[in-house]
């Protein structure tokens, strides 16, 4: 696979994410966050809660490749459905000008957002653009290659979820790395890189 597969399953992944967390979010924080800090909190939450798939599979003793596919698949066409039923756009519109004057002024459509706030994204847009593309090469670090991808390739070859005897760092939570799992059954292993880059 190729580091843009690689890219777009991870994506995939967030998206997944995103929309496991909007599910519960828009239930419990309706209106309480900005557009940006709601989706980037439903992205977190859903994050948290897809840990638990890998979790759950392993516990029934089915932490499969297939098994794992099948799961992701079920989760796509879900998000597809709840993002299409949902009809809405992730960012709100900005009010249109009202000719009273209340509105926002119709001459500076970003009179909320101040200029140091554009230059900060421009900024952090390219570091993390840089991330992600260097996210795109091969793993060979040492944690990553040790048990990072190391443990979850061997639980899915087992099948499930049991004690690694040569896996020290596997008797601590894996949660992070439970989602790593999910990736290997679909992509190699630079897909896990750049989840952690986005």
């Amino acid at each position: 696979m190729t580091g843009l597969t690689s890219a777009a399953v991870a994506l995939l992944l967030v998206v997944i994410a995103w929309q496991c967390g909007e599910a519960v979010l828009s239930r419990v924080a309706r209106g309480r966050f900005a557009p940006v800090e709601h989706l980037l909190a439903s992205i977190g939450l859903g994050l948290g809660m897809l840990g638990f798939l890998p979790w759950v599979l392993g516990a029934a003793g089915a932490f499969t490749v297939p098994s794992c596919r099948f799961a992701i698949a079920i989760l796509s066409a879900a998000s597809v459905i709840r993002i299409i039923w949902a009809r809405r756009p992730v960012f709100r519109v900005r009010p249109i000008a009202i000719a009273d004057g209340s509105g926002p002024s119709s001459r500076d459509p970003d009179s909320t957002t101040p200029l140091w706030a554009w230059v900060l994204l421009a900024v952090c847009g390219v570091f993390l653009a840089s991330g992600v593309f260097r996210a795109m090469d091969p793993m060979v670090d040492y944690d990553g290659l040790a048990y990072h991808v190391a443990a979850p390739k061997q639980w899915l070859h087992l099948g499930g979820l049991m004690a690694l005897p040569t896996q020290l760092h596997t008797n601590w939570p894996m949660g992070h790395d439970l989602l790593n799992g999910l990736l290997i059954s679909v992509a190699d292993p630079s897909a896990c890189k750049v989840l952690v880059a986005l």
